[in-house]
């Protein structure tokens, strides 16, 4: 992982392919076949969470009318005969394909090899300890058949802490209140540049489906920038690809069994952020970013849910990459912004529901 004045001098629009980090590491097939073509692999990349791997993967194995998937698998802790193993010899589905990783590559470049390992025209990103709604591939197979020159489809998904489904992203909580007049389960709506500045409408990575052709061919997950380097990644294929936000519901992103909650990893989130949002000023020439993301942190970091969540962030470490202070007049420029962003994005829904409408979608 880069220190924070390493991540800072980071050129994050590179054209640079980032699969090579890991590329002298064989992943070696344990069980399953690779000659299975399906439309859709869940990737599921992971690493000693065996428990919570058993229930992301019966999640996928219950998905109602559909079964044009497979289920692949990479593991990053090489020892044979570990728990891991047991559990997947345990299952007996013949759409799992289990890789053994020859030694443990990391986080992010286990995520690029899971894509790579996959067989299917898409791959559908799974974290061990999150949960796959029992009708997400139905409806997202639906999607990428109306939507084919979509490259990424983002979902929607529920944000489980302590049991219970307490948020969702705003962007796709505002489709979802529309929906209830206009059935956005048919649609989607293609994502910009200022949509990932504005907002991160990605989230978590799981359930997000990406055209395996167009993403290797992406950078792909830089492994040295953890832990932002998903929206690093979105941030380039909203440039040069076609990135498509939709409501429908992925599962469930389960908050506390993740590194979220991993000590100083807020605190990374926050100051990369600052970071790239940086970078994206000076290289977009968009220099509203800079106050924008000012007013932004001023909000991450006083906002009552950090403590109740126990996800506070170093404040003191923070301040220190700005000249002056985050105060309360960035916070009003920051909420200004985003509440012409979210009127502007309300009618880019009705737009898009219409649309739907018109066509006359089945």
């Amino acid at each position: 992982m880069l220190t924070n004045s390493e991540f800072a001098k980071q050129d994050f629009l590179t054209d640079d392919s980032h699969f090579g980090q890991a590329g002298h590491i064989r992943s070696v097939l344990v069980k399953g076949d690779e000659n299975v073509k399906p439309f859709i692999s869940i990737a599921i990349p992971t690493y000693k969470r065996a428990h919570l791997l058993k229930e992301a993967i019966e999640s996928c194995l219950n998905q109602k009318d559909y079964r044009d998937f497979n289920i692949v698998i990479t593991d990053n802790d090489p020892t044979r005969g570990n728990e891991t193993e047991g559990v997947i010899e345990n299952i007996h589905s013949d759409k799992i394909l289990y890789y053994k990783n020859e030694e443990n590559i990391g986080a992010l470049a286990n995520f690029n090899r899971c894509i790579e390992m996959s067989t299917g025209k898409y791959a559908v990103m799974l974290n061990t300890d999150d949960l796959l709604a029992d009708d997400y591939l139905k409806k997202l197979n639906g999607l990428l058949v109306r939507y084919p020159t979509a490259d990424v489809m983002l979902p929607d998904i529920d944000i489980e802490i302590d049991g219970k489904i307490k948020r969702q992203k705003a962007y796709q909580s505002l489709m979802r209140k529309i929906s209830r007049f206009a059935d956005l389960d048919r649609t989607a709506i293609r994502l910009n540049i200022n949509d990932f500045i504005l907002y991160n409408p990605a989230g978590s990575p799981s359930g997000v489906a990406y055209r395996r052709e167009s993403f290797l061919a992406s950078q792909g997950f830089n492994p040295k920038w953890h832990p932002t380097g998903d929206k690093v990644l979105y941030i380039n294929l909203s440039l040069k690809n076609q990135v498509y936000l939709t409501s429908i519901n992925a599962g469930r992103y389960r908050f506390l069994d993740n590194i979220t909650q991993e000590s100083g990893m807020r605190t990374l989130f926050v100051s990369q952020g600052i970071h790239i949002n940086r970078y994206l000023s000076k290289r977009l020439n968009k220099k509203w970013i800079n106050r924008y993301y000012k007013g932004a942190t001023y909000y991450r970091l006083n906002r009552p849910s950090n403590k109740k969540f126990g996800i506070e962030p170093d404040k003191e470490s923070i301040n220190g990459l700005f000249e002056t202070q985050p105060n309360i007049l960035d916070f009003m420029f920051f909420s200004l912004i985003w509440l012409i962003a979210l009127k502007c994005w309300f009618f880019r829904v009705l737009a898009a529901a219409f649309r739907t409408y018109l066509r006359g979608a089945k």
